[in-house]
């Protein structure tokens, strides 16, 4: 069944009441909270209504940038601790509130983590890329973990299904 309906000279052709809007394609993205790959015609970052239940989205009070984190974090109220502390809105992440949700243990060895000790030394705290960014992981609340620098350095741009489900483990647990 066709329908015509003309215009001037233009004649627009309408099967089944659809229009000729084109179709928008399909992206290939990674989930923030699982780490699945997912397609999306939408703007998201996150894969399903399961994942969304994981996080608290909430807008920074100094800078009023979106911020989305794992629900475990809290919200403070800030995107990061520049805007916390300073005023500075910056990109980087509270280091500290991350430890802290670790209880101060490397993710990849399960040992105590020294905050006293200077970068440079084997056993200093580092923050590791469970997905490293070479791998396409992001510098965010859903993929870091503390890890003593030596461990890092070990862990170099390896991926371990071990170490997301250990993270996954501490962040969504309730």
């Amino acid at each position: 069944m066709q329908r015509t309906k003309s215009i001037e000279k233009y004649t627009i052709v309408k099967k089944n009441g659809l229009g000729c809007k084109p179709k928008r394609a399909a992206k290939r993205r990674v989930c923030k909270v699982c780490f699945q790959s997912f397609k999306t015609v939408k703007d998201t970052d996150i894969c399903s209504l399961v994942c969304e239940s994981k996080v608290v989205k909430f807008k920074c009070l100094f800078c009023y940038r979106e911020v989305m984190k794992p629900k475990v974090y809290g919200t403070s109220g800030y995107c990061s601790l520049g805007c916390k502390t300073k005023g500075k809105p910056t990109r980087s992440i509270d280091r500290l509130e991350v430890y802290t949700l670790f209880d101060f243990k490397c993710l990849l060895c399960s040992e105590e983590i020294d905050m006293s000790l200077c970068p440079g030394d084997p056993m200093s705290p580092t923050l590791d890329h469970v997905l490293p960014r070479s791998r396409g992981g992001a510098s965010d609340w859903f993929n870091l973990a503390p890890a003593h620098a030596i461990c890092n350095h070990k862990k170099s741009d390896l991926v371990d299904l071990e170490l997301i489900a250990r993270l996954h483990e501490r962040l969504y647990s309730e």
